[in-house]
């Protein structure tokens, strides 16, 4: 995918995975070689982590 869904529908799409896979993607965005080259979508997973 080369664009991000809307805020919005990647809430919804977001929260609706199991927390294990949601938690999993919090440690995966503190991971530099993760989070460089995706920076704009680990910025929506951070907004989301306080929901």
């Amino acid at each position: 995918m080369k664009t991000l869904k809307p805020r919005a529908e990647f809430k919804i799409a977001f929260m609706s995975m199991p927390q294990a896979k949601r938690e999993m993607m919090m440690r995966e965005r503190q991971d530099a070689a993760m989070g460089k080259p995706h920076a704009e979508f680990y910025a929506d997973v951070n907004a989301l982590a306080g929901s």
